[in-house]
Order: structure tokens, then sequence, then C-alpha cells
């Protein structure tokens, strides 16, 4: 199954940051079970807010054009996707929630041009907060159920770390590393009973 990908997509502002690190050791536990992985570092690429100009009712597409004409087939072509974030004030950071916006056309052509999306893979949270609060990845978790959905990839569980605020903190703790591989390999089970 090596031409299948899992696409890990890091939300945070710095590459070699907590939620990052966690999701490069996820995708070894990826490519331990035979997958082909790819880390995409959001702030590596420009693209625009959606600007609500509705054009991807009426055509599926957006009319923007920006490094977004780069992303959209890297999800196209994955069988799976970890999206990792850290939470910032009990969500997740603008930049991020800027490129789930880009979706809009997505979202159209299945819920208003009526072009369903059979789930073709599975979408994983990596979430990690500083905060210990018991709600603090709720946010976080509804508008990446709700951003699979719409592009067709059926929610899988969330990996989530609270009190974890200093840089650098995964790299000194065993248990987060051993939990983030074994995540990865949990997600190629679910993986191949879609």
């Amino acid at each position: 199954m090596s031409d299948k990908k899992v696409l890990g997509i890091a939300a945070s502002p710095r590459k070699e940051g907590n939620s990052s690190t966690l999701l490069k050791i996820a995708l070894d536990g990826i490519k331990d079970k035979g997958f082909e992985t790819e880390f995409l570092f959001l702030q590596d690429y420009n693209f625009k807010p959606c600007i609500e100009c509705n054009s991807c009712i009426k055509t599926g597409k957006c009319v923007q054009e920006d490094d977004m004409q780069k992303l959209y087939p890297k999800l196209e072509e994955a069988i799976g996707i970890i999206f990792s974030t850290p939470i910032f004030f009990y969500g997740i950071p603008g930049y991020a929630k800027c490129f789930i916006d880009r979706f809009q056309p997505y979202w159209a052509r299945d819920y208003v041009l009526k072009e369903f999306t059979k789930y073709k893979g599975l979408g994983g949270m990596i979430g990690v907060a500083g905060s210990k609060g018991e709600m603090v990845f709720k946010s976080a978790e509804v508008t990446l159920k709700y951003f699979y959905e719409s592009v067709g990839f059926k929610p899988f569980k969330s990996l989530v770390f609270r009190n974890v605020g200093k840089f650098g903190e995964v790299e000194v703790s065993m248990e987060m590393e051993f939990k983030a591989k074994n995540y990865g390999k949990d997600f190629t089970l679910f993986l191949r009973n879609i």
C-alpha cells in the first residue's frame, strides 16, 4: 500500500514546535505500516482568507489564485490526513482556520451542488495545549470534524496533550513520543477498513 498517501498538516507557526514534532513521529508510525507520508507545513504556503464571494456555490471552485491551488490536489490525492495543532485561545491558529475556510468549494459541491462525496479516507487530529482545561480541545475537534466531512474524510479519534507549554517539551518526553507513534499505527488500522 505504499502508493497510498497520508498527509500530515502542521498548523503550528513553528515547524519544530511540539505539535509539529508529534505529527512527524505519528507519520513515522504510519510509514512503519507501509504507507507513504508527506509533512505539510502550512506557513510555507501563501494563501488568502475566503472572501465569501459565493462563486463556489455555482461552480464548485474557488476564484482566488494563490498557493491553495497547490494544496487542493494534495488533499485530493491523500487517503488520510492528520492535522496537528497547538491551541490558541481554545481554538486552532488563525492561519490554519484560514486554510480550512478555503475549502468552502468542497462544501458547496456536497451540500449545494449535490455532488456528494463518499468517505475516501480518514482524518485525525493531534492537539497540544498549555492549558489543563477540560474543554480546551473541543473547538478544534468540532472544526476539524466538519472540515473532514466536507472534503470526504471520516473523522478519527484525537490524540491530545494538556499542560504542554514549553518549546521542545515533546523531545524530552518518551511517553508523548510513544503515544504519537502508536497513534500513527492505530490510524493505519482504521484506514485499511475505510
